[in-house]
């Protein structure tokens, strides 16, 4: 065991941040693109279009 593992043991703990994500929400086009490949997202090209 290293001496820097000890140190980082014996540290504070850091604050855990949250990954905050921007909420995505489907436009009515997204709607009608899952809608004509039935709901199968891999065929969809996603947001911006292929």
């Amino acid at each position: 065991m290293s001496e820097r593992t000890v140190w980082r043991w014996l540290a504070p703990p850091k604050p855990a941040a949250p990954a905050v994500r921007p909420r995505y929400e489907l436009s009515d086009t997204d709607r009608a693109a899952l809608a004509f490949y039935r709901g199968n997202v891999a065929a969809w090209s996603g947001p911006g279009g292929r």
